[in-house]
């Protein structure tokens, strides 16, 4: 019954009159004056949707990445676990987990994190995997145990793919954040669905959806930036001399293969082969 009454909700308002809302045209004056009443207290939960499913996909699949990239034979598995989560349609994912966890943010939290976990796994398997072995050679050489050269030396080469795949696992949530009313989630999808036919209402709301996406994408292009600016910083530091403390061979190989990162950057992809889905 619940169910029925979500969907009851979605209604066009046939309107008719001489004035611009009437004739559901485009009204600025309408949406200064309903802006801050109608729109905020949405915009802030779809913001809050996409901040949570993505950081609860990215502690997911970062830590899945880990694993695999030391068991390389579960990269298999995990991508095809993954994959099936990711074709599962997001309204149909929302109506198989109401029975379950009921209407509200859990529900779509839940559904919107689990279309995370292939994008941002696959990148993280990507990125740690296109160290190069004459690097991680140079890193052990130098005294640094297998968790040291992960540390020090795969995971800073593969930042630039994660944060690709988190870009993209973003500005795609943003979008399927929008079908979250379905699961009594709220935000910015249920304004939009509620009168479709009035414009100033599907632009203002649309619009919203559309910078929070731009935002939030150049806020992860900004972490991928000044990770890469202060990992130069690393590089250009020198090892101290022996009879140092143990710390300095890995700060060593950290820059050496920051080297090496700037010099095969071409390799970097940025999508690793997962399509985006900005809709379902």
């Amino acid at each position: 019954m619940r169910l029925l009454e979500v969907f009851a909700q979605v209604e066009i308002h046939p309107r008719t009159g001489t004035t611009c809302e009437q004739k559901n045209g485009f009204c600025p004056d309408w949406i200064v004056n309903n802006f801050g009443d109608r729109y905020v207290d949405p915009f802030f939960r779809h913001l809050e949707l996409v901040v949570v499913s993505v950081a609860a996909g990215f502690v997911i699949a970062f830590a899945l990445g880990l694993i695999a990239h030391r068991r390389r034979w579960l990269v298999g598995p995990i991508v095809g676990v993954t994959g099936i989560l990711y074709t599962i349609p997001s309204v149909a994912a929302f109506l198989l987990l109401i029975p379950i966890t009921g209407f509200g943010l859990l529900t779509a939290t839940i559904a919107l994190t689990a279309y995370t976990l292939l994008i941002i796994f696959r990148n993280v398997v990507a990125g740690l995997a296109a160290t190069p072995d004459e690097t991680r050679d140079a890193a052990r050489g130098m005294g640094l145990t297998e968790n040291q050269v992960l540390w020090h030396v795969e995971i800073p080469l593969a930042l630039p793919e994660i944060f690709a795949g988190v870009r993209i696992a973003t500005t795609t949530t943003v979008g399927l954040a929008a079908l979250a009313f379905f699961a009594g989630a709220g935000g910015l999808g249920a304004l939009i669905f509620s009168d479709l036919v009035f414009k100033s209402n599907v632009v203002v709301a649309g619009g919203l959806c559309i910078i929070m996406a731009f935002v939030l994408d150049v806020a992860c292009i900004s972490g991928v930036v000044s990770s890469c600016l202060s990992s130069g910083g690393t590089s250009s530091s020198r090892a101290r001399p022996s009879g140092s403390h143990a710390s300095s061979p890995s700060r060593s190989a950290s820059g050496s293969a920051i080297c090496a990162r700037a010099s095969s950057s071409s390799r970097a992809s940025p999508t690793s082969g997962v399509p985006c889905r900005a809709s379902r």
